[in-house]
């Protein structure tokens, strides 16, 4: 009914456009600073006093349908060319964030903002009071926002940043570097990054799952279940698509998502009873 209505057709085309805008103008400022940005992370990952480490597996296999997608419609997706060679992907991915974010900007010197990891470890220990980790765990950490935010605001822990993506990783430990902040980036699947069992007293995800194959969402929080302490706290944040959560509106613009703009793994969290997969993982 509404693929039939004017001004439907009008939204939908002006965000379809406006996305192409988004990834052209960023990729113009990240081809200005692509090599200084390459150069840099050369330096850094050559230099024997690194604070934090960087661990890549760049045979590590992408599951589908994940590696075919380009989420968000990004040119080439998350995983764009050779994983060992430019940052392009990653700072692609850092400029729109920020964009969305109206952060204070992109450039060689201020590549966005940890304020997320601050306000995870706020909502964290609002759930678990006293909390003090010693280990910290980011499943799906992106260029890592929220990986080096956590460190900011438990300088004490020990924090890692997990993802798919090698760009993804060394971006996120670059960025950490030149923050002076020591972060332990890792290339890996999080339904098996090969950590120790029982591990880490805090684990959390940001978006992830909305982000996932809900084939894959099963394994990714058993793995979560295997490296938690006993007494540790798994906390995810995600986006409430859940039909039962939203007005008709939301729920148009939504499935308009899914077919047009990247979005494809949204249906299957949206028919996701996340309580019941907690508990089938193993959670309380």
């Amino acid at each position: 009914m509404f693929e039939r209505d004017p001004l439907y057709r009008l939204w939908a085309s002006a965000t379809y456009k406006s996305q192409n805008l988004l990834w052209e103008s960023v990729g113009d400022t990240v081809d200005r600073l692509i090599d200084a940005y390459n150069e840099r992370a050369a330096q850094i990952e050559a230099s024997p006093s690194k604070l934090g480490s960087l661990t890549l597996n760049p045979g590590l296999e992408k599951p589908d349908p994940i590696a075919q997608v380009e989420s968000h419609r990004q040119p080439g997706g998350y995983f764009l060319g050779d994983e060992t060679g430019a940052l392009n992907a990653a700072l692609l991915y850092m400029g729109t964030v920020e964009i969305y974010r109206a952060a204070k900007g992109f450039s060689a010197n201020d590549s966005g903002s940890t304020d997320v990891g601050h306000q995870y470890a706020a909502m964290a220990q609002r759930f678990a009071p006293g909390l003090k980790p010693r280990r910290i765990l980011d499943l799906g950490c992106g260029v890592g926002h929220l990986t080096i935010g956590l460190k900011e605001a438990f300088p004490d822990a020990e924090v890692f940043g997990v993802d798919l993506s090698g760009r993804f990783v060394r971006t996120g430990h670059l960025w950490a570097e030149d923050m002076g902040v020591a972060v332990n980036f890792l290339q890996a699947d999080a339904a098996d990054t090969g950590l120790e069992a029982g591990s880490f007293d805090l684990i959390v995800s940001q978006i992830l799952f909305h982000e996932t194959w809900h084939d894959k969402l099963p394994a990714i929080m058993a793995e979560a279940n295997r490296l938690l302490s006993s007494d540790g706290l798994f906390f995810n944040v995600d986006i409430p698509y859940q039909p039962e959560r939203l007005t008709m509106t939301q729920l148009v613009m939504n499935a308009w998502q899914v077919q047009h703009n990247g979005e494809p793994f949204w249906t299957g969290f949206a028919d996701t009873d996340v309580k019941s997969a907690l508990a089938q993982a193993g959670f309380g």
